[in-house]
């Protein structure tokens, strides 16, 4: 299994492939997504970097979260670090 990260213009996800990362979406909400459109789910190039914040148990977190800092890693990294799952919203 290959595993790939995916944004949809506002969350990230890691999964195998567009469809899987909709499943993945799916789990994390808690409930079907309206579309099941697998275009809007791109693919992350493995050495881009990205910033965001994350809490102090590492889990990625808003902006404000007490104890939370603004960290940077590849997508690589967070592949390792995550495995497949939801990794949380880019819009924080």
């Amino acid at each position: 299994m290959t595993l790939k990260m995916y944004d949809d213009g506002h969350d990230w996800v890691i999964a195998e492939n567009p469809e899987d990362a909709m499943k993945v979406y799916s789990e994390a909400i808690g409930s079907p997504v309206e579309s099941e459109d697998e275009w809007c789910w791109e693919e992350l190039p493995p050495e881009k970097s990205l910033k965001f914040w994350m809490d102090a148990a590492g889990n990625v977190s808003e902006h404000g979260v007490r104890g939370a800092t603004l960290v940077s890693s590849t997508v690589t990294e967070l592949i390792a670090k995550f495995g497949r799952s939801y990794v949380g919203s880019r819009d924080y």
